[in-house]
């Protein structure tokens, strides 16, 4: 996960993150922040769109997949914070 925070003075982060299932939904678990849960839901004619919540802040994240089919979250919060998260050899999330 690289981005940055949200707040009056954003800070850069850049940690591993774990995408996990969990029934429909799927969790975004970091060592650096709460959870995030998201989930495709409807959004008219966005198929890639997921949305989901942290610690009560609406994320939207935009799937989608680069030039070698690798798939790509690019995520914004109401709050402000915005990140990228893409696949790399599984990190150990050992907090």
């Amino acid at each position: 996960m690289v981005g940055r925070t949200a707040g009056q003075v954003p800070a850069l982060q850049n940690a591993p993150a774990r995408i996990t299932a969990q029934g429909r939904d799927v969790v975004i678990k970091t060592c650096a922040a709460p959870d995030i849960v998201m989930s495709f839901g409807p959004a008219f004619e966005v198929v890639n769109l997921m949305t989901g919540s942290q610690a009560g802040d609406v994320v939207e994240c935009l799937f989608h997949n680069n030039g070698y089919n690798r798939p790509i979250l690019t995520c914004r919060s109401d709050a402000g914070a915005a990140f990228t998260l893409w696949p790399v050899q599984t990190a150990d999330l050992a907090c």
